[in-house]
C-alpha cells in the first residue's frame, strides 16, 4: 500500500486568441493537489485511486468566436481516477518489462470549473519499463474515450490518446533518480490527430529520492505545444509513503525482493547470486538435492543418475575431462579401447615401456618410460 500527494501549479494552461490576435489567460494559474494510493496484490496486479483538488484557480474572461468563457473558480474537486494495472513480462528492475491496465475517471468534477468532463472516461493503456545498469526508461500509449459532444471554441475535444516517454539515472546507491519526461495527448475524432491545438506536449526534468518508507520528488518544465492544456511551465512536488512489507513466498527466510529462487526454499548464502536457492556445494548449478554427483562440479542432465555429474560422452565411467578418448567407451585406465602391443594400455608400446605391466605416464627417461 503506497498512499501520496502531488502537487503542482500550472502557469497559463489555457489562453484565448481573439480574431484580432490578442491572447487572454482564460485559465491564469492552477495550483493542483492530487491525493492518492495504490495497493500491489501478488507482486503482479497494481490497483489504484486519486483525487485531484484544484487549490486555487485564478483567470480572466475570454471571447472567441462571440462566445464568452468565465474564468474558473478558486477552489474545485476533479474527477476520481480509479486504475489497475497488471505485469505481463518481467520483473521489478529487470531491463525489459510490460504492463497494460485500465483507468476509469468518474465525474466527481464540474465542467465549468475546468477540473472534470461531467461524463465518465474510460482508457486503457499498455506501459513498458526496464533498467541498464544505473540507466532507467519507461513509455506508456493508450486511448482514453471521452463522451464530449461539443469542443472548446473551434478546438475539437473528444477521445484521445496520452503517450508518455521518460528516461533517468541512478544515483546516490540508487536511493536518487533523476532525468527528462515528455508527455502529452492527442485527440483522435474530428481530423484532430496531432493537431496543435488538440495535441498538448509537455516536457519536465525532474527526480525522487528515496529514504526509507518515504519518497519525496520535483520536477519543473515547459509546455511545448499551443494545445489545449499545455502549460507554459509546470512545477510540482510530491509525496509518497511506501511501507516496505517482506514477503518471503517459500518461507526459507530470505525475502522475495532478495531472494534468486523466491519460489524455492533454500538457505541464506554468502553468494548473492545464490541467495534463497537451495544449496549447491560443488557449484555447478545444480541443487544438491537432485545432484547425483555433489560434491563434484559436473552438468545438468535429464538423467537423474548423471544430473550434476562431470560429462562422460561415451558412457565409460571416465569423465571426458580426463578421459583420453572420450568418445570411444572403453573401461581402461585412459578411457582408449585397448591398444595392440600396449599390455597395460598406457599409450607406451611395451617395446619402450619400463614398466609393461602396470599403466603409467610418458618420460623422456627410458628407465621411468610408462
Amino acid at each position: 500500500a503506497a498512499p501520496g500527494n502531488v502537487t503542482d501549479e500550472k502557469h497559463q494552461p489555457l489562453v484565448v486568441e481573439d480574431q484580432a490576435g490578442n491572447e487572454t489567460a482564460l485559465v491564469e494559474n492552477q495550483l493542483f493537489a492530487r491525493l492518492g494510493g495504490s495497493l500491489v496484490l501478488w507482486e503482479r496486479l497494481r490497483l489504484g485511486a486519486t483525487l485531484p483538488i484544484a487549490l486555487y484557480q485564478s483567470g480572466e474572461s475570454a471571447v472567441m468566436n462571440g462566445q464568452t468563457f468565465t474564468p474558473p473558480g478558486e477552489a474545485a474537486v476533479g474527477d476520481l481516477r480509479l486504475s489497475a494495472d497488471v505485469r505481463l513480462l518481467g520483473a521489478h528492475r529487470d531491463v525489459f518489462s510490460l504492463a497494460s491496465g485500465v483507468r476509469a475517471w468518474l465525474p466527481t468534477g464540474n465542467r465549468a470549473q475546468y477540473p472534470g468532463d461531467d461524463a465518465v472516461r474510460l482508457g486503457g493503456h499498455v506501459m513498458a519499463a526496464g533498467e541498464i545498469s544505473r540507466f532507467v526508461y519507461s513509455a506508456r500509449l493508450g486511448v482514453v474515450y471521452r463522451n464530449l459532444e461539443e469542443g472548446f471554441g473551434t478546438t475539437v475535444l473528444g477521445t484521445d490518446m496520452p503517450f508518455a516517454v521518460t528516461a533517468g539515472v541512478r544515483l546516490l546507491d540508487d536511493a536518487l533518480v533523476v532525468g527528462p519526461e515528455l508527455s502529452g495527448s492527442t485527440v483522435l475524432v474530428d481530423g484532430g490527430a496531432f493537431h496543435s491545438t488538440t495535441t498538448p506536449v509537455e516536457l519536465l526534468f525532474g527526480g525522487h529520492y528515496t529514504a526509507g518508507d518515504f519518497r519525496f520528488g520535483a520536477g519543473i518544465g515547459p509546455g511545448l505545444s499551443n494545445g489545449v492544456g499545455a502549460p507554459q511551465v509546470r512545477t510540482l512536488l510530491s509525496f509518497e509513503y511506501i511501507p516496505h512489507i517482506e514477503v518471503d513466498s517459500d518461507n526459507d527466510g530470505v525475502p522475495d525482493d532478495k531472494d534468486r529462487c523466491p519460489h524455492e526454499r533454500g538457505t541464506d548464502s554468502g553468494d548473492p547470486a545464490r541467495w534463497g536457492c537451495p544449496a549447491d556445494g560443488d557449484g555447478d548449478g545444480v541443487n544438491d538435492t537432485e545432484d547425483a554427483c555433489p560434491g563434484v562440479a559436473g552438468v545438468a542432465s535429464a538423467e537423474s543418475g548423471k544430473n550434476g555429474c562431470p560429462a562422460d560422452d561415451d558412457g565409460d565411467g571416465i569423465p571426458n575431462d580426463v578421459d583420453a578418448c572420450p568418445q570411444s567407451a572403453a573401461n581402461t585406465p585412459d578411457g582408449c579401447p585397448v591398444r595392440p602391443g600396449d599390455e597395460d594400455n598406457d599409450g607406451v608400446p611395451d617395446a619402450s615401456d619400463a614398466c609393461p605391466g602396470v599403466a603409467g605416464e610418458k618420460s623422456e627417461d627410458p628407465t621411468l618410460n610408462g
